[in-house]
């Protein structure tokens, strides 16, 4: 088994764990246990699934994870009273999130499957194999079936100009549990540059001596400097599921004078003017009432 096969399977026994610790924390809670450790329990259980699951691209399993998640967060900051209503939500929740997560280790033993028979299956093995993994459809399947409408964005650049580039200043620490929940640093400091271009500064200041270094320790912070169209909700969506594990501050930088994108009267002026200039194209005015003479 390789070393990724050997942390898959490491995270599917730690799922059955928390769903272990998830409902026993429920049961508690509707007894009558009220205290903040049983409801911390059951927060953390769902937490950990979630920030596992983004590590695997579990999607699915993700975003009801962090929905539930959100929940308890109300519960235990007692925003939200663990009435029977709610109590009966979050057991039905609770069984969901365990399906969720048999489907994610199912389609993990079936991909296996798939590699498995694409060695016996020939050429038109491979092709299917190929679409399975997110490829193109095999020949013969004209990917007509379920088509649906999708919206396509047109690109006005040219005559509203370019969207505007904003600098920002992203400090990100991350904590031992970060790691310990099989996210990487790297890959989401490669996420965040993926939005424009930027440059990363790594502060080694709070290093210990050798002797000092905690193997599953965390030491170092990253600063990455960033420049993109993209908005500051952006950035922080590529640390969501890291968002509990690690200090994030991300901060717009002072804009450098220069000239901007041209303002939108002079866009539209530019506008009216590239129609006017086509050929068989005609600007008619609105019809002026005549003047009245004064008496």
């Amino acid at each position: 088994m390789d070393a990724m096969a050997e942390i898959r399977q490491t995270f599917f026994e730690e799922c059955a764990e928390g769903l272990r610790e998830l409902d026993a924390s429920l049961l508690a809670i509707g007894g009558g246990d009220r205290s903040l450790d049983t409801a911390n329990v059951a927060f953390r259980a769902v937490h950990s699934i979630k920030g596992g699951g983004g590590a695997f691209h579990f999607d699915d399993l993700v975003h009801f994870a962090h929905l539930f998640e959100a929940m308890l967060d109300e519960i235990r900051n007692e925003r939200l009273e663990p009435s029977a209503p709610v109590l009966d939500l979050a057991q039905r929740s609770a069984r969901q999130l365990a399906d969720l997560v048999a489907a994610a280790r199912d389609r993990d033993r079936m991909m296996g499957l798939v590699e498995e028979l694409k060695a016996y299956s020939g050429e038109k093995g491979a092709a299917i194999a190929r679409f399975w993994s997110g490829g193109s459809a095999p020949e013969g399947d004209d990917g007509m079936e379920g088509l649906e409408f999708v919206p396509v964005e047109i690109d006005l650049s040219d005559v509203f100009g370019a969207l505007p580039e904003t600098t920002y200043r992203i400090t990100f620490r991350p904590q031992p549990e970060l790691y310990q929940k099989a996210n990487e640093a790297a890959r989401l400091i490669r996420d965040c540059l993926a939005l424009g271009t930027g440059s990363v500064r790594c502060d080694t200041g709070d290093l210990p001596p050798l002797a000092e270094i905690e193997p599953e320790g965390a030491y170092f912070t990253w600063t990455i400097e960033l420049t993109t169209r993209s908005s500051e909700a952006d950035i922080r969506a590529v640390f969501e599921f890291a968002e509990w594990d690690c200090e994030l501050a991300v901060e717009a930088m002072p804009e450098e004078t220069g000239e901007g994108a041209p303002s939108l009267d002079a866009a539209f002026a530019s506008l009216l003017m590239q129609i006017q200039s086509e050929p068989g194209a005609e600007f008619v005015p609105d019809e002026e009432e005549p003047a009245v003479e004064p008496a």
